[in-house]
């Protein structure tokens, strides 16, 4: 099929046209439209859900049972509990590495306390200021002090298990918040 020169024309000219009104007038809308919806479908492809059915008990429960957990290591746990011991597993200088131990507990009855407890792991030079390297009389605006009440934002990674074959969930500790 052949094109006239007169439908070459008219072509070329809608083609000029459509050319010079993008980028004129609303080409930059129609890249900022563009390059907003590409970045609102990146962050929600990589977003992750949130489990709030799982507390701490639950996990800990969960460890402990027969049936290995099946527990989604995508899903980002929102954990809270009192803080029950802390160590610096890797200095900072080094790439630094915490840990801390998070416990709840529930009355059974009158007479006894059960005790829940998990492991959270803690990665990178953010989280160097929450545990500190030794004893101090001051504390940091940031450090975690013994017997405080936090909500840990973090992955379960696995379970630690403890010459007795008690099991503790270990949590990749995202983020973690005072609670006050």
């Amino acid at each position: 099929m052949k094109q006239s020169a007169k439908q070459w024309a008219v072509l070329d000219r809608h083609v000029s046209t459509f050319y010079n009104i993008m980028m004129r007038r609303s080409f930059h809308h129609f890249f900022s439209f563009f390059l907003l919806l590409f970045c609102f479908a990146i962050s929600f492809s990589n977003a992750q859900t949130i489990a709030p059915e799982i507390d701490l008990k639950t996990l800990y429960l969960s460890v402990n049972s027969s049936q290995p957990p099946e527990i989604n290591q995508n899903q980002t746990l929102a954990i809270d509990g009192t803080v029950s011991a802390r160590e610096i597993l890797q200095p900072a200088e080094e790439g630094f590495i915490g840990l801390l131990e998070l416990t709840v507990g529930e009355w059974e009855g009158l007479e006894s306390v059960e005790v829940y407890r998990c492991y959270v792991q803690l990665e990178g030079d953010r989280f160097a200021d929450m545990i500190p390297a030794g004893r101090t009389r001051e504390t940091s605006p940031t450090e975690i002090p013994l017997n405080t009440k936090v909500l840990v934002f973090g992955t379960y990674i696995g379970y630690s298990e403890d010459a007795q074959g008690n099991r503790y969930p270990v949590l990749l500790g995202n983020a973690v918040r005072i609670i006050r």
